[in-house]
């Protein structure tokens, strides 16, 4: 839900950047923007796009030593059988850090998309 809302901002954005480069002089309101960007986003679906449930450089939680550390998402990618799959980056690049790669099946079990998740796993 999370990446669907900020792809939904990006369509709008688009459409209003374009709105003003060919200098249209109607405003497009908030609820039609809102409603357009919505059903370009379900012509996405429906044509088969997937959106990923993860965002690049975004935050997740992974338990290291029985407490949740934040890391970051360094690659995205998708399998053969349309399956996501992440990379994410713990600890300072410089020193000491690891890497851990999850699929989207590991959402809420060893990785969590808020800290909240994270520590209600650990308690």
């Amino acid at each position: 839900m999370k990446n669907e809302n900020a792809i939904m901002d990006r369509i709008k954005a688009r459409i209003a950047y374009h709105a003003n480069e060919h200098r249209h002089t109607y405003e497009i309101g908030k609820g039609v923007m809102d409603f357009l960007a919505r059903d370009l986003l379900a012509d996405f679906k429906a044509a088969g796009g997937l959106l990923p449930p993860v965002a690049l450089d975004s935050d997740v939680y992974v338990i290291y030593r029985r407490k949740p550390v934040k890391a970051k998402v360094i690659f995205i990618g998708i399998n053969v059988d349309r399956l996501f799959f992440f990379n994410v980056l713990r600890g300072n690049i410089k020193a000491n850090f690891q890497t851990y790669q999850f699929t989207e099946n590991d959402i809420g079990r060893s990785v969590f998309l808020t800290l909240e998740e994270a520590e209600k796993a650990v308690a």
